[in-house]
């Protein structure tokens, strides 16, 4: 008997190894291959010891029962009982992400195409649904090889079949979960189980408890937010004042709803038009918004996707007052089709109780609205749980650029950043333009033994500097008249027109093959401190003061002017 679990694992499904194999003899050498086969991938299988590792251990418990009855089932798989292994493992995937706390688990148990067998099973081993392929069969018909599954689902809730059936299937590659080499005994018994999997999956899922409820709760809430929100006044002034006429990418008159906080210091605008667009590629051709979601009714199949797209287009504008200031950010552009446009945009207007519009299991209005999803902050990476794992890979720069905005709205964040960005190109664009391009042409024309060129990141040249700026560090890649190429740093001081080369690093004769030289800028000066071109700015005031400005005397140490 397997552990007895709690009931509150959702669904409880047991799959029992076939109870019948049956096969005619034109098959029997692919049967004996794929048995050889399939024993010889079992020994490559995690064993036992893998319940011990630390990866197993952090799983949870109802993951680990999955896994734990996985590895019994395949120690005795054959073709046959493999077929109780990838059903196992379809139902795991699909519907784990509905179900988080499922519990799906396989069993060596075979048992006869009766209820009271299955009904036993399913009271022994504390199950509220037994899979059973009660007979499989590989045969030829009219010259074409099939398989035939006898599939039941049996409920021990109502204490009767709600699946009972014969599941055919031909050699065709049903691809996807199911791919398979076309005319194989795999496609043949892919193609049946695939059919016969997604009604269980559609079975299980239409007698769920918790999905019946989530329907329930999602139609109450569409009431709730028709009657109290849609309906109300659609206040289209209050966005007169804070949206620019010169901001082209938002419509103000196609909005049709907007939600504002008691303190009229953030909203949320619902803006919606006919697409304008004749198919999807001129669609995909579009460069105006980003992240859009679309919407297709037709399958991804379907050779005539290209010739349509959906009629309606939609978006939100949210926005937060800070120091007396809006900040805006337009999101969630989404394409997609409604019987009409009032239609659409109640579809649309719905995506409020997927945004933590609503208490909990309520509906009821969650004040955090206003403080969470749209309205996230900017958090302190380092206090993160996870800061362990990505907070010297994936989230070092972002943590570093977003360090001054902890506790900021994200939109306000991102605006202050996106202007900050701006300000910086073009004050990149005047040094190189106006100081630093012509400080290497003019080199290149008086001493071309030292300066025979000078490579550029990307076509622009690249600047290190402190948020306040006080100096400017180029890094830049020079080629001396014999060809030797080294890495230089010439530094300016804001405000200034002179021109100093940093000399902390001894130039060195790059090997002939470097291509990537900003990896070699990134390593030198990680010695020295924690940078990379993902940074916004150096602002480490050790670096610059004990590296850069430091003194000896009344003269610079590492600074020496051009």
């Amino acid at each position: 008997m397997l552990s007895t679990f709690a009931q509150t694992y959702e669904p409880k499904i047991l799959v029992l190894a076939p109870h019948k194999f049956l096969y005619e003899a034109p098959f029997e050498n692919e049967i004996k291959a794929a048995n050889k086969r399939l024993a010889k991938e079992a020994k490559q299988l995690p064993g036992s010891g893998f319940t011990n590792s630390p990866e197993f251990k952090e799983l949870p418990e109802n993951l680990q029962q999955v896994v734990i009855s996985q590895i019994h089932f395949s120690r005795k798989i054959d073709f046959s009982k493999s077929v109780s292994f990838t059903a196992h493992e379809y139902l795991t995937y699909t519907l784990y992400e509905q179900f988080t706390n499922m519990l799906i688990l396989l069993s060596d148990k075979n048992a006869a195409n009766n209820p009271a067998s299955l009904a036993e099973i399913a009271a022994e081993e504390h199950m509220q649904y037994v899979l059973n392929f009660s007979t499989i069969q590989i045969f030829e018909r009219d010259g074409i090889g099939l398989a035939s599954i006898y599939v039941q689902l049996y409920d021990n809730l109502t204490h009767d079949f709600l699946i009972n059936a014969v599941y055919e299937g031909d050699g065709t590659n049903p691809g996807f979960e199911f791919a398979c080499v076309d005319g194989s005994i795999d496609c043949m018994v892919n193609n049946a189980l695939s059919k016969a999997l997604k009604d269980v999956t559609y079975s299980v899922l239409s007698n769920s408890p918790s999905i019946k409820r989530k329907r329930e709760l999602a139609q109450l809430r569409d009431t709730e937010l028709k009657a109290n929100y849609f309906s109300a006044y659609n206040d289209t002034a209050f966005l007169k004042d804070i949206i620019p006429q010169s901001d082209s990418s938002i419509v103000v008159s196609d909005q049709f709803q907007i939600v504002v906080d008691p303190a009229k210091s953030k909203f949320v605008a619902f803006f919606i038009k006919k697409g304008s667009a004749s198919d999807f590629k001129s669609l995909v051709d579009k460069k105006q918004d980003n992240h859009v979601k679309i919407i297709l009714e037709k399958n991804l199949q379907d050779e005539t996707l290209l010739d349509e797209i959906p009629g309606l287009y939609a978006y939100i504008v949210k926005g937060v007052m800070y120091n007396g200031d809006w900040y805006y950010e337009k999101s969630n552009v989404t394409y997609f089709n409604a019987p009409s446009l009032e239609d659409g945009k109640l579809q649309y207007f719905y995506n409020l109780a997927d945004w933590n519009f609503f208490k909990e299991n309520s509906t009821e209005f969650n004040p955090e609205f206003w403080e969470s999803g749209l309205f996230n902050k900017i958090k302190d990476l380092r206090q993160d749980p996870d800061w362990a794992i990505y907070g010297e890979s994936s989230w070092e720069s972002l943590e570093v650029n977003n360090r001054p905005y902890i506790g900021y709205y994200e939109i306000v964040a991102d605006a202050i950043q996106a202007k900050l960005e701006e300000e910086n190109e073009a004050f990149e664009d005047t040094l190189s333009k106006f100081l630093f391009i012509p400080f290497y042409e003019k080199n290149i024309a008086e001493h071309p033994e030292e300066f025979a060129t000078y490579s550029t990141l990307n076509k622009e040249l690249a600047f290190i500097y402190p948020m306040d700026k006080r100096a400017i560090l180029n890094p830049v890649l020079i080629t001396n008249g014999k060809g030797e190429k080294t890495i230089r740093y010439f530094l300016t001081f804001k405000g200034e027109n002179t021109i100093y080369e940093w000399t902390y690093f001894t130039p060195t004769v790059l090997p002939e093959k470097t291509w990537h030289y900003g990896d070699v800028i990134v390593k030198q000066l990680n010695t020295l401190t924690s940078w990379n071109f993902a940074y916004n700015a150096l602002d480490d005031t050790a670096f610059w003061e004990q590296y850069v400005f430091l003194k000896s005397g009344d003269n610079f140490k590492y600074l020496k002017k051009f």
